[in-house]
């Protein structure tokens, strides 16, 4: 059998230095000083000043911890729950929802 996935509007944000504070916003406490942005040989204070320009973050899933790279999209599900999307299956996936 085939199936269509429904169309539903998620929320998402990209993860980079410059969408950071919308990030930050965006996965709430997800964000700590237990699991702050890093960079292979440093860390960020979690939602404080910039870091490096490569970016890391490791995303609680309902399957266990992803990790999202620098340009990945952190998509939130309508479960709430949040995971980590490469570009490229985000951009086959999902297209700007108009808000009307």
């Amino acid at each position: 059998m085939k199936y269509r996935k429904k169309p539903i509007v998620i929320e998402a944000v990209r993860l980079t230095w410059e969408m950071w504070q919308e990030v930050c916003e965006f996965l709430g406490n997800i964000i700590s000083v237990e699991n702050p942005a890093r960079e292979s040989t440093s860390y960020s204070d979690t939602c404080g000043e910039e870091g490096p320009p490569w970016i890391e973050l490791t995303i609680p899933t309902l399957e266990g911890s992803h990790t999202a790279l620098h340009g990945d999209w952190i998509v939130k599900g309508v479960k709430g729950e949040f995971y980590p999307v490469k570009p490229d299956v985000f951009k086959a996936t999902y297209e700007e929802a108009n808000d009307n």
